[in-house]
């Protein structure tokens, strides 16, 4: 199982990513943040000994934010792993628009709110990298 640092390296490319797709893919914006921020979660586990895969994608946000309970950033990683749980799979899929169609990520979602998550995201991982 990788250490912690390589899921470190993976949080922060995402989270590059995210920042360079934020203005013109958005909805790629989006989940680059998601992996992000669970990639950040896999080297938070890591680092403390535990195992980070093959754990379902909610899990290892849940057991991040229930091992971080001591630390200054779980309140903020706890609300943004709770919206992005709830949100991942419409970063990437088509979801229902309540007339019988579909609405596909890139009209649901806007480059304002790949704007704001990614921030968000960087924040937490910031904070999570000092006490790493």
């Amino acid at each position: 199982m990788p250490d912690g640092p390589v899921y470190e390296q993976i949080a922060d490319r995402y989270l590059d990513a995210g920042r360079h797709l934020q203005n013109n893919i958005h909805e790629a914006s989006l989940f680059s943040s998601y992996h992000s921020f669970e990639s950040i979660a896999c080297a938070w586990l890591r680092h403390f000994g535990q195992r980070a895969h093959p754990l379902p994608h909610p899990e290892k946000i849940r057991r991040f934010v229930l091992n971080s309970r001591n630390y200054r950033f779980n309140t903020r990683a706890a609300a943004i792993g709770g919206v992005l749980q709830a949100m991942r799979n419409t970063y990437l899929y088509p979801t229902p628009d309540g007339r019988g169609g579909y609405q596909s990520p890139e009209n649901r979602y806007s480059s304002a709110n790949a704007r704001q998550l990614v921030g968000d995201v960087g924040r937490v991982v910031g904070l999570v990298k000092r006490d790493l």
